[in-house]
This record gives structure tokens, C-alpha cells and sequence, in this order.
């Protein structure tokens, strides 16, 4: 009987060539749905899309050296970007690297201690209707947040909500290319996931789109080397 145990965890220890096919195809879709994923989680945070995206490489290689959960996927969350975009310090230009370290210092910090302390069972008490109600107002945030990028239109209203109000009223001073765009994107993306393409639906359509407008000449367009320079 002992034998045959060891054997078992043996097999189990040798992945067929089936899982490896699945993993490798489910690490290749999630590492190109990271990429448009984290350059617009800095965006949304407000600082440079490349912290967006140096987070998703630093962060995945942690996770998969500090856990042994096979259901882990690290990724930045729509909630804490919202959260750390009203931050005043991020806002600043001066200020805002050394606030996005220390914020995401004190945030590891708090999660280690919850986790040491085996405190997050404590999410168990949240009733269903408070985290709905929390993911539809950081979805709402999220949305009002996008809105001056997708029309082109600045606004200098102080808050979310107020900006959202002026770029509404203000739909004549939309740049026609720029909205253009971004329709056609999210058009792409919603076509594209109801079809084989599924998740990298996404990566495509971000793909076509920009494609599109590097070959086109627009020059009203925002590209992403107008706001950072990737090494």
C-alpha cells in the first residue's frame, strides 16, 4: 500500500502533456491580456501606464514564488486603482512615484499581517449586497474616470462626477477621431468575446485598434508614446 501511494504522488508529480498544453495556453492569453490590462490600470491610477505594467511583471513572478494556490492569477483590481487615483500625492507629478511606493509597501505590509493572523475569513461576514454595491460604484468610478480619454475632451471640474457633467454638455467639443476610436474599440472587444477568440478578445481588439491608428495618420488621437516612453 505504501508503495502504491508513492507511486500515485509520483504520477501526480509528472504533468501529461495535455495539462501542459492547457497551462501554456491559458499562461500565453493571460500574459497578453496583462499587457492592455496593465497599462490601463496605471492609466486609471493615474501615474505612468508603465507602473501598470512593471507591477503585473514583478507581481506575477512573487505570487507564483510565495503561494502554492494553482488558482492564483495577479492582477491589478479596478477598486484599489480608483482608490489610489483620488490620493493627492499620486496627483502630483512631483510626489507621485514615491507615493505609489509607499502605498504599495503599507498595502503588503496590512495584507501580511491579515494573513498571518488568518483574519480573511473575515470577508465571509460581507453580505453579497455590499460587495455588489461595491463593485458597481468602483464600475461606475471607473467609467466616469474614462470618459475625457475616450472623447477627447478635457475637463477641469474638480471630482468625477462633475467632470462627467461638463463632458456631456460639452459634446461639440468632442475630437471626432478620438471618439471614433474608442467606440470602435469597445464595439471590437464586445464582437470579438462572443467568439472563438474568447478572453483574448480583448488583446485583440486593442491590437486592431491601435494598429489602425498607427497606419492611418491622426494626429488628434492620444497614443500611448505621447504619454510615456516604453524602454
Amino acid at each position: 500500500m505504501p508503495m502504491q501511494q508513492r507511486k500515485r504522488k509520483w504520477k501526480l508529480g509528472l504533468p501529461s502533456s495535455r495539462a501542459i498544453r492547457r497551462d501554456a495556453g491559458a499562461g500565453i492569453s493571460l500574459g497578453l491580456v496583462s499587457i492592455p490590462d496593465g497599462l490601463a490600470a496605471g492609466i486609471l491610477t493615474g501615474v505612468s501606464p508603465l507602473a501598470g505594467l512593471y507591477g503585473y511583471l514583478v507581481g506575477t513572478v512573487t505570487g507564483a514564488l510565495t503561494t502554492s494556490s494553482v488558482l492564483m492569477s495577479v492582477q491589478a483590481t479596478g477598486a484599489m486603482a480608483v482608490l489610489i487615483a483620488d490620493v493627492p500625492e499620486i496627483r502630483s507629478p512631483a510626489t507621485a512615484e514615491s507615493a505609489l511606493v509607499t502605498l504599495a509597501v503599507m498595502t503588503g505590509a496590512v495584507m501580511l499581517i491579515l494573513g498571518v493572523f488568518k483574519l480573511g475569513t473575515l470577508v465571509r461576514f460581507v453580505p453579497n449586497a455590499v460587495l455588489t454595491g461595491f463593485i458597481s460604484a468602483v464600475a461606475v468610478n471607473i467609467v466616469l474616470g474614462q470618459l475625457g480619454g475616450i472623447t477627447g475632451y478635457t475637463s477641469d471640474a474638480s471630482n468625477r462626477l462633475g467632470r462627467a457633467v461638463d463632458t456631456v454638455i460639452h459634446v461639440a467639443a468632442f475630437d471626432g477621431p478620438t471618439f471614433l476610436v474608442g467606440l470602435a474599440t469597445i464595439g471590437l472587444i464586445l464582437i470579438l468575446e462572443k467568439t472563438p477568440l474568447g478572453p483574448l478578445g480583448l488583446f485583440a481588439a486593442v491590437v486592431v485598434s491601435s494598429a489602425a491608428v498607427a497606419l492611418v495618420p491622426l494626429e488628434s488621437v492620444q497614443q500611448l508614446r505621447d504619454i510615456a516612453e516604453i524602454p
